[in-house]
């Protein structure tokens, strides 16, 4: 990694976000007339910047840079780009801080199905595909079905880590948070 970089993740890492970003755009500028506008390491820079972006609430430009990272990163020998669903997942959570939910929901199942296809279901990466589409599926009212995702969320914890694993005991309070809230708007409800 180059001093740039370096620099860069150490601001980012303080939260220092907008200082990350100056730092990520003279390393994305500097390794662009070198290596031309689609490289990985250029689209590494191009994802970190939307990362500062983010931290920042600039969600508009995050979103952009997120989206032309998408377009620009192509599936490998059949297999999805995992910078492509990284940048997938993040153009999502833009979506989903926004409260454009159904967006957000379309781009993590693209994301899931495409982490399904590169990894086994054991993999922290479509853990959280699963944890925020179900979160997006609730936020638009679809309760029994975002309870179906987090049971599923759950079942694969276990056999990762056993029940008493913390991951597997977060998924659960998740499950028990939607089945407590259900229960709450039956009451309600009757």
């Amino acid at each position: 990694m180059d001093t740039k970089g370096w620099l860069a993740d150490l601001l980012f890492k303080r939260k220092r976000y907008s200082e990350a970003e100056a730092s990520r755009r003279e390393q994305w500028t500097g390794r662009q007339k070198v290596l031309g506008e689609c490289h990985d390491e250029i689209l590494m820079s191009h994802f970190w910047v939307a990362r500062c972006l983010y931290g920042q609430t600039r969600y508009p430009g995050a979103q952009t840079l997120w989206k032309d990272e998408m377009s620009k990163r192509g599936d490998r020998d059949g297999k999805p780009n995992k910078g492509r669903l990284d940048a997938m997942f993040w153009a999502a959570h833009v979506y989903f801080t926004t409260d454009y939910f159904k967006e957000a929901e379309d781009l993590w199942r693209e994301e899931l199905a495409g982490r399904r296809a590169l990894n086994r279901d054991e993999d922290r990466d479509i853990l959280d595909a699963i944890h925020w589409l179900a979160r997006s599926v609730h936020s638009q009212g679809r309760h029994e079905e975002s309870e179906a995702l987090w049971s599923e969320k759950v079942t694969i914890r276990r056999k990762m880590s056993g029940s008493r694993d913390i991951g597997t005991l977060d998924a659960m309070g998740w499950l028990g948070w939607r089945s407590q809230s259900r229960k709450s708007t039956l009451n309600v409800n009757e």
